[in-house]
């Protein structure tokens, strides 16, 4: 972690203590959690963490991925009522451009 931060400083990036996390992936039920430093401030240790749109877990499972894609699709079906909902040229639309990506991601 020293040597991270060493390089990190001398080619002029600086870590963001507040936006630093530690996911420790492991498939075990009883494990220690790190105790890790950044400029003397403890770094959190979670047990999920978002990166780059991907919700990775600590049992490297991708359920808490696949729930939270879940949750984000499932608002198509707020426009996509039989009775009074949009047509579906209009769904097929929604769903190439706003949901297709997210899945293809």
């Amino acid at each position: 972690m020293n040597n991270v931060r060493k390089w990190v400083s001398e080619n002029g990036f600086k870590f963001s203590v507040s936006k630093t996390t530690c996911i420790n992936f492991h498939r075990q039920r009883i494990y220690t959690e790190p105790a890790l430093h950044l400029d003397g401030q403890p770094i959190l240790v979670k047990g999920e963490a978002n990166f780059l749109g991907v919700v990775f877990d600590s049992k490297t499972s991708f359920i808490s991925h696949v729930n939270c894609l879940k949750k984000k699709c499932l608002k198509l079906r707020v426009v996509g009522h039989t009775d009074w909902g949009a047509d579906r040229a209009t769904l097929l639309k929604l769903y190439r451009t706003l949901f297709r990506s997210k899945l293809d991601w």
